[in-house]
């Protein structure tokens, strides 16, 4: 849990100490003392606060502003102890030391207020955001299983539909062979020859691993009139219902 504290884009970890700059800049108005004194109590909680909201994941949660205020609280703790180890032992200041921040309680605990309210406003801002994304990534996905699904329906509407025409054509052709059979066995050789050729080139479309509903023969068809006399028509016939993969 930890470990996810570190896990921020740089461009986040600008826009923080960019922000952080600002509220330093805001508070030397008023103090006296260096730059380097507010900037290094504005980074030192910002970031802690940062580190603590990142780690605890509020938005990944149902109650998701209570974590957020406790991880504030938290980030703010640890940043006025990063403070004092900052600038009373690592820069060296006396006033920071722990001997002589007994006496500035008051001073601590108003920083520590001013940060843990500001922190919690700019947590918030976080918070929404995130669970916009995380909202939008949901419906992103909710959309994208829901195409899937009327792709397969309409796969598999398509299928039952080439296994109804097949067939029915197929019968039909036959018909025609035993119908030719009877009456020119020469017309029901050629017949037989270009469904020979249909089949050639029907079957392996079925066996594809994609769905591809698409076929042209040549078709001859035999009958009779009203009349009695023999009508023979010879065309291309063309199927195409679509390719899916």
């Amino acid at each position: 849990m930890l470990a996810r504290g570190f896990q921020a884009s740089w461009l986040t970890i600008l826009l923080l100490v960019t922000i952080n700059t600002g509220v330093a800049g805001i508070l030397s108005i008023e103090d006296m003392r260096p730059f380097w004194h507010p900037f290094i109590s504005a980074q030192s909680l910002g970031l802690c606060i940062a580190y603590a909201v990142n780690a605890a994941r509020p938005w990944d949660y149902d109650h998701p502003i209570r974590r957020l205020v406790g991880a504030v609280l938290i980030g703010t703790l640890v940043g006025l102890v990063l403070l004092v180890a900052i600038k009373g032992y690592a820069v060296g200041d006396v006033a920071y030391k722990v001997a002589q921040a007994r006496q500035r309680v008051g001073q601590f605990l108003g920083t520590g207020f001013s940060a843990f309210v500001l922190g919690c406003c700019v947590g918030l801002v976080f918070l929404f955001r995130f669970r916009e994304a995380h909202q939008a990534a949901v419906l992103h996905q909710a959309e994208a299983a829901r195409l899937l699904m009327s792709k397969h329906a309409v796969e598999a509407e398509l299928k039952l539909m080439q296994a109804q025409v097949e067939p029915h054509f197929l019968f039909n052709t036959l018909a025609s062979v035993q119908y030719l059979t009877e009456t020119d066995p020469k017309q029901a050789g050629k017949l037989l020859s270009h469904l020979i050729e249909y089949l050639r080139a029907a079957l392996p479309q079925l066996r594809a691993s994609s769905t591809v509903l698409s076929t042209i023969a040549d078709v001859t068809f035999y009958g009779r009139d009203q009349a009695g006399n023999d009508v023979i028509a010879t065309g291309s016939l063309g199927i195409n219902f679509g390719d899916f993969q």
